[in-house]
């Protein structure tokens, strides 16, 4: 991952989402579903479908992929600049299905439960859809080191020593790890992909305004000081206290002053190496431009 890495000395402010992964999954309302036989394929300039998936090459600098290759729905790959990408393969889905979650959402934030544990719980259901492999741990207790070492070159694993002054007991412990043959995966992974094609437009929208953006961290952009801030109510809906906890999700918040900067993503002069890029300096003249 790139970091920002500059003096402590140089304000910035922060627009962040409230609630961003929630909000992105309030927003869809259509799922694709793949199955054994969506297996990827080799792109041969076929037309891009809105729910299949893409593995893309990032070709130039980029202001929203951290790595060279990546996956992303068809729609959102559509509203690149394709000049800065090249499309390796394709994963097409079956079939699609229509979803609701407006409700089980807003029962969440209406209830007497409180506001942390509200996103505690969101964050937890977000992350279990995109499980893809179960773990099972199989534990054996043995009370000769002779056993234990027999099971040990046989299945591998680890063991503790649980023995005292009186009794010599030893706990085996392996791990059974399978791939999931069905799953929320792809149903993560939109809701993220999502999350990064609103960012990007908003960057298209700042710069468009001629407003310096100076980095971007997870659902977070980082402009220069609040001197620019003037014209951020006219690109993003800013959150208001009048507004319940349901009211304000999607919705943005500003920070005016940042003290801790070390983290932000930077992306004047990002250099993709393998599957990830390189540490860079910082130079407050660094502008994003996309």
């Amino acid at each position: 991952m790139t970091r920002l890495i500059e003096s402590k000395n140089y304000e910035l402010t922060q627009i962040d989402q409230s609630k961003a992964y929630t909000s992105q999954l309030l927003k869809i309302s259509k799922i694709p579903i793949f199955t054994v036989f969506s297996v990827p394929q080799i792109y041969n300039n076929e037309n891009i479908v809105d729910f299949n998936i893409y593995l893309i090459e990032v070709l130039k600098n980029d202001c929203i992929f951290n790595q060279k290759y990546t996956l992303i729905y068809g729609y959102n790959l559509r509203a690149l600049n394709l000049k800065k990408y090249s499309i390796k393969f394709v994963i097409e889905h079956a079939y699609t299905e229509d979803i609701k979650t407006t409700d089980i959402v807003k029962e969440l934030y209406d209830s007497d439960i409180d506001e942390i544990k509200k996103k505690f719980i969101m964050n937890n259901i977000i992350g279990m859809l995109g499980k893809f492999r179960n773990t099972k741990e199989i534990t054996t207790l043995y009370n000769n080191e002779q056993d234990l070492q027999n099971k040990l070159s046989i299945d591998g694993g680890h063991y503790y020593n649980l023995s005292d002054d009186e009794f010599k007991l030893y706990q085996h412990i392996t791990k059974n790890i399978s791939l999931m043959t069905n799953g929320y995966l792809y149903f993560h992974m939109m809701i993220y992909d999502n999350m990064r094609s609103e960012l990007y437009n908003k960057v298209k929208l700042l710069n468009k305004n001629n407003i310096v953006i100076h980095g971007i961290k997870t659902d977070a952009i980082y402009i220069h000081h609040i001197s620019q801030s003037d014209n951020i109510s006219k690109i993003f809906n800013i959150a208001s206290d009048n507004n319940s906890l349901f009211e304000n999700i999607g919705l943005w918040k500003i920070q005016t002053r940042v003290e801790e900067y070390d983290t932000i993503l930077t992306t004047q002069q990002k250099i993709i190496i393998d599957n990830d890029l390189n540490v860079i300096s910082y130079d407050k003249n660094n502008i994003i431009k996309n």
